[in-house]
């Protein structure tokens, strides 16, 4: 956990990037038959971390490389509320 600790003060740790507990980033090597083990260590990350979390629960997908898509519009209001309640806004 103190390795874990002293790497998040690194200036090159990308916190949204999703990594394991011994800090190596997850990726997929493009094999099909490893798709669900990168999965499963991203859903790990995420439980871990909490990143993503409320766009994973209310069904957001990513489309493109700033657009996300949401199922409803009333996602929107609950994700903007409980995002200001969790900065204290």
């Amino acid at each position: 956990m103190s390795s874990e600790t002293s790497n998040n003060d690194d200036k090159s740790y990308n916190k949204l990037t999703p990594v394991t507990e011994t800090m190596h980033a997850i990726t997929w090597d493009g094999n099909n038959a490893t798709i669900m083990g990168t999965l499963l260590k991203i859903q790990e990350w995420v439980t871990r971390t909490g990143q993503f979390r409320m766009f994973i629960e209310q069904g957001a997908v990513r489309v493109g490389r700033y657009t996300m898509i949401v199922d409803h519009t009333d996602a929107i209001e609950f994700l903007q509320k409980a995002l200001s309640l969790k900065s204290g806004r």
